[in-house]
């Protein structure tokens, strides 16, 4: 949606809709809107040209780690949820404020969809490496939220958790990232997943 007459037969359109400027990141610009669309919209017409309207997903918000081995196969880290029933925003994503639940609580049926979807998407973008897939839990199914490719990566972010869960400590994350970048990367269709507890991946 790009900026025309500012809001022009919105004001009375009343909408639940997630707002935020087109070119800046969500948790720094994004606004979760259950009013007057207007609103929203010109907070972030303050900001850019450009506004990214979305629909506001009623779900859990589950986050999935897969890493990319240089064997071609694919391990899914133990899932993560966010908790809370609002904006996962800038302070609660980089102020140590967030609570995380790892591993989720999740039955065994929606644990194997969201796996195989996080599969799905990570192999069908070409990842490398490890990837964070996001997904909202609804009563009908997953729904992606986003593939981030370059998640955040101090030793309190969300894939070095979900990867200390499954029994693989920070640094030797680190290690068997630089490791298999330097020795390439094979396309597989095989792939492994960690439900709960302690798991050697180190091999």
């Amino acid at each position: 949606m790009t900026s025309g007459p500012h809001c022009r037969g919105y004001a009375r359109h009343e909408c639940s809709v997630s707002t935020r400027p087109g070119r800046r990141k969500q948790d720094q610009a994004g606004a979760a809107v259950r009013s007057a669309c207007c609103r929203g919209l010109g907070a972030a017409l303050t900001l850019d040209d450009r506004v990214l309207a979305e629909d506001v997903i009623s779900g859990r918000e589950i986050d999935l780690a897969v890493l990319g081995r240089a064997d071609g196969t694919r391990t899914v880290a133990p899932p993560l949820e966010i908790m809370g029933d609002g904006i996962f925003g800038y302070q609660d994503k980089y102020g140590g404020q967030a609570d995380l639940r790892v591993p989720a609580a999740l039955g065994d049926a929606d644990r194997t969809a969201l796996e195989a979807a996080a599969v799905t998407m990570f192999d069908a973008l070409g990842c490398a490496g490890v990837a964070r897939i996001d997904f909202f839990l609804t009563a009908a199914g997953p729904v992606l939220n986003e593939v981030n490719t370059m998640p955040g990566f101090t030793e309190h972010s969300q894939v070095p958790k979900m990867f200390a869960a499954a029994g693989l400590p920070y640094p030797e994350l680190l290690d068997l990232l630089v490791t298999d970048a330097l020795a390439g990367q094979a396309p597989t269709e095989s792939h492994r997943s960690f439900p709960s507890g302690q798991a050697d991946i180190r091999q």
